[in-house]
């Protein structure tokens, strides 16, 4: 099932699509790049700076042109909600790009070793990053 936007058409990011979203969990509140598992799950994980947040996976800007400088992504499962989806893809920019494929093992990894993810998703995680 794909998510409807409030403008009535399927607004639906792929495996590894990275977008910007207005981030209230992180102190303080602001945007911040987010990468797409699963849409329909609203499964995501934060790219930041530093790598400040384990576990992490370390990407570069030369294989990812949309970072403005080499990053990480934070292997902490995050589940958004359908409306802070579509208001962040009500921003021009949105989609950015998709995260290099060559992380996907790593992001993997650090996930299935997550204790707090449930055994039924860590099934499906597999079957999108596997």
């Amino acid at each position: 099932m794909k998510r409807r936007d409030t403008f009535g058409f399927d607004a639906m990011l792929g495996l590894f699509q990275v977008i910007w979203a207005f981030d209230r969990s992180t102190t303080p509140p602001k945007p911040k790049m987010l990468v797409c598992l699963c849409w329909e799950e609203g499964w995501f994980l934060r790219i930041n700076t530093a790598d400040r947040f384990r576990p992490c996976v370390a990407v570069l800007k030369a294989d990812n042109p949309w970072l403005d400088h080499d990053s990480h992504v934070e292997c902490g499962l995050l589940v958004w909600d359908e409306y802070e989806l579509e208001e962040a893809m009500k921003n021009r920019r949105n989609p950015l790009g998709f995260l290099h494929d060559k992380h996907r093992s790593q992001i993997l990894a650090h996930l299935e070793a997550a204790p707090y993810i449930r055994a039924a998703d860590k099934v499906k995680l597999r079957s999108l990053l596997g």
